[in-house]
């Protein structure tokens, strides 16, 4: 199995949440896996990872202001999912990021009333997985 599947079996099927132990531990091997480029073999860039990575803090810091209503955080993270897709066809994100991306997008909205809470854990989530990505594609520029 790879994790990017364990990681949608843990979240959709499991209804395990962003921090639960089991999803962040499954941050090293996907990190590890998106360094590789996934299973389409198609390199992320750094550069656009860290671009996501910022948008999601932005959202973040969005969907905890006083004045963020549940529509407005969805309207930007849908969004963010678009720009994901847009990347995706431009081939600077693999298709396992996106399907990585989407089905974090989707668990968020779905939340309902928890949405601030699950973007919240999806951000702290995201930041685990961006280090060891990170680390896998430092280590990967070493080795070449």
């Amino acid at each position: 199995m790879s994790a990017l599947h364990d990681f949608k079996k843990l979240v959709e099927t499991e209804k395990k949440g962003f921090t639960d132990d089991q999803v962040l531990e499954l941050s090293r091997e996907l990190g590890r896996h998106l360094a590789s480029g996934g299973k389409a073999n198609k390199e992320n860039s750094r550069t656009q990872v860290r671009k996501f990575f910022n948008l999601v803090k932005v959202a973040k810091t969005s969907a905890n202001s006083e004045a963020s209503k549940p529509e407005q955080v969805k309207v930007k993270l849908r969004l963010l999912q678009a720009q994901v897709t847009y990347a995706t066809a431009r081939e600077i994100i693999s298709p396992d990021f996106k399907e990585l991306f989407d089905t974090s997008i989707n668990k968020i909205i779905m939340a309902g009333d928890k949405q601030k809470d699950s973007m919240n854990d999806f951000a702290t989530f995201f930041e685990s997985l961006y280090a060891y990505f990170y680390f896998h594609t430092n280590s990967k520029k070493e080795r070449d």
